[in-house]
């Protein structure tokens, strides 16, 4: 199989051109500078962006070529360098018949928060794929991407890697570039499609399990102490604006798909049904729960939960058991490997459950990006507004 390559001359490039060759692949690649890419990889072939002519006979091309977000430029510049030039790419593999487009993007175009001249010209990018239909693309977006340190002897898997290589991956997400390279062999093949989220897996990572909880049981033993008067006013607010009780339990589904209680302050009338917020008019919140759930104060009690370790700070938000589309959707995501959280990622991207799909597309997007860092940063934006929370119907 012959496969072209753009922007093979960086980090990740070094480490592809030679697993393609000992994979039996034959790479034609592209780039500003092709002898500097001929005196690095001289048993390719290596061509300009004016002679795109040589993708003929390519299966695949994969596109490196990236005006990175640690550069500095303007958003036209990255325009430029990641969505023009790409353009100019895909233009050509239409032309010549190559079937297939591996295009390479970090995170940051997975998280509307983030704003940046990149993830503005790689959100681009994935649009412009998307509206091929002669070309089957492949999304791959990683977090950071480093080569995993090697212990005192030069192995990876050994005692010493693995410890440091857990420390760095749970503060902020990372993954090994060979991750990142069996997933980029993979797709040129067919095997992988669609969009693939490479970073490390923080299922077994100790370190980030442990920083987890102790940053959880940090933040609601600070919220006990230095909030436990707002817990006290607010509860005799609820029980003195309307009748019924002012701590609200109800059955939620948690990690693995354990029923648990999850509690907050009423913020409905009592008697309102049992059923989703998205579904229930906004008639049945009072005026004083309209202000709580406005400011996110109806949570304060679910401390208890984080508490009981029922839930975490931060997570995908749990829902009803009666909601089966979005449990079905978390299963099929595999979102229920964690546990939920008061606030996440797609609460913070304003993605409430009247979209299941959508919902729990997000919520595997922060599973597999999860980090200590990501949490914190979480936790800031929703102290600071970001998110609306679950919509009613508005009358």
């Amino acid at each position: 199989m012959k496969v072209a390559v753009t922007g093979a001359s960086g980090f990740v490039g070094r480490h592809l051109i030679p697993r393609l060759a000992a994979s039996g692949i034959t790479t034609v690649l592209i780039g500003r500078d092709p002898a500097r890419l001929k005196a690095q990889f001289p048993e390719s072939s290596c061509f300009g962006y004016n002679e795109l002519e040589h993708l003929a006979g390519c299966a695949a091309i994969i596109h490196l070529a990236v005006m990175n977000n640690n550069k500095a430029g303007t958003v036209s510049e990255f325009i430029s360098a990641n969505v023009t030039l790409l353009s100019k790419v895909v233009e050509a593999a239409e032309l010549y018949g190559v079937k297939r487009i591996v295009n390479i993007s970090s995170s940051h175009v997975l998280d509307n928060t983030v704003r940046s001249g990149y993830a503005i010209s790689k959100t681009m990018a994935v649009e412009l794929l998307r509206s091929k239909e002669n070309v089957e693309t492949v999304n791959i977006v990683c977090s950071k991407i480093f080569d995993k340190p090697k212990d005192g002897s030069g192995v990876r898997s050994g005692f010493v890697a693995n410890t440091v290589w857990a420390v760095i991956s749970a503060i902020k997400p990372v993954v090994d570039v060979s991750e990142v390279v069996d997933n980029v062999i993979e797709a040129c093949y067919g095997r992988r499609r669609g969009t693939i989220i490479c970073s490390s897996d923080q299922a077994d990572n100790y370190v980030y399990r442990f920083g987890k909880r102790t940053l959880d049981l940090c933040v609601a033993t600070a919220v006990s102490l230095f909030l436990s008067w707002a817990i006290a006013l607010i509860w005799i607010a609820v029980r003195l604006t309307s009748s019924g009780p002012a701590i609200f339990a109800q059955a939620r589904v948690g990690e693995n798909g354990r029923i648990f209680i999850c509690y907050k302050f009423r913020t409905m009338h009592s008697g309102t049904r049992q059923a989703a917020t998205h579904e229930i008019s906004s008639s049945a919140v009072t005026p004083l729960g309209s202000w709580l759930r406005r400011t996110k104060l109806d949570e304060l009690p679910q401390v208890w939960n984080v508490f009981r370790g029922d839930i975490s700070f931060v997570g995908p938000r749990p829902c009803l058991p009666v909601q089966s589309e979005l449990i079905e959707e978390r299963m099929r995501r595999r979102v229920y490997a964690v546990k939920p959280g008061i606030t996440g990622l797609a609460q913070i991207n304003d993605i409430d459950m009247s979209h299941p799909g959508r919902l729990a597309e997000w919520d595997a997007r922060y599973v597999a990006l999860r980090s200590l860092w990501n949490d914190i940063r979480i936790m800031m934006l929703t102290i600071l507004g970001r998110g609306k929370g679950d919509r009613t119907i508005a009358n």
